[in-house]
């Protein structure tokens, strides 16, 4: 036996195709989303700069200000950015009388510029070296002290001080100072060397502050700080 289906309604029909055609509109949307926002993504891309070479190679120690707002940087070799064919750039400095090995950190007292080379990559082989003329000519300052294997240096205001160990195998640590021409070790109140590692050096109005180990030293003289 056969049963007549109910005839649907116009709105009944229409309401039918209506839900068919739901689920390709969203499809639809969502091809269209995609597309713009592929086409963002590509627009983007297209804007980007594309990548330089580094101004200078490998990995360049901390940058000092030296001089009349002189900017240095230590990367084997010492860079300074100064006004170049009218415009500013980094540019390698060619000294007339040069430091031996490689540059590794700089830094300055205000009045003398500094660098710590290393040769041969050894820590024994640390110096440091001073120049009164902006790197024009170098220097090697004198370490007369028991901490005679140099690892960092820090200018603070006019006093450069220099994180060193003695030679004995067992990695005494010591805090220098330079004064006339030569590393000599920064001592505390009771006239006993800083026998730590230096971590850092700054000058806060009249007092200097160096982190040595986990003690934070400060005074008015860096042959006489307290703790």
């Amino acid at each position: 036996m056969f049963v007549r289906k109910p005839k649907q309604s116009g709105k009944s029909r229409a309401f039918e195709t209506l839900k068919k055609l739901i689920p390709l509109f969203f499809f639809a949307a969502a091809g269209l989303l995609a597309s713009c926002s592929q086409d963002s993504i590509f627009y983007e891309i297209s804007n980007e700069v594309a990548p330089k070479d580094p101004l200078i190679p490998g990995g360049p120690s901390q940058i000092v200000e030296h001089g009349t707002n002189k900017l240095y940087v230590a990367r084997k070799y010492v860079y300074t950015y100064n006004n170049s064919s009218g415009s500013y750039r980094w540019s390698r400095l060619y000294p007339s009388s040069s430091f031996d090995g490689d540059a590794i950190d700089i830094a300055s007292d205000g009045t003398n510029l500094f660098v710590l080379t290393m040769k041969d990559w050894g820590a024994y082989s640390m110096r440091l070296w001073i120049s009164a003329d902006d790197g024009v000519t170098w220097n090697q300052v004198q370490n007369n002290s028991s901490y005679d294997h140099l690892e960092n240096i820090y200018g603070s205001d006019n006093t450069l001080f220099a994180g060193a160990f003695d030679g004995t195998g067992s990695r005494n640590y010591g805090v220098l100072y330079y004064n006339s021409g030569n590393l000599v070790p920064c001592r505390d109140t009771a006239n006993n060397p800083i026998r730590e590692r230096l971590g850092g050096a700054a000058k806060e109005g009249s007092n200097y502050y160096v982190a040595a180990g986990s003690t934070l030293y400060y005074g008015t003289s860096p042959s006489s700080f307290a703790v």
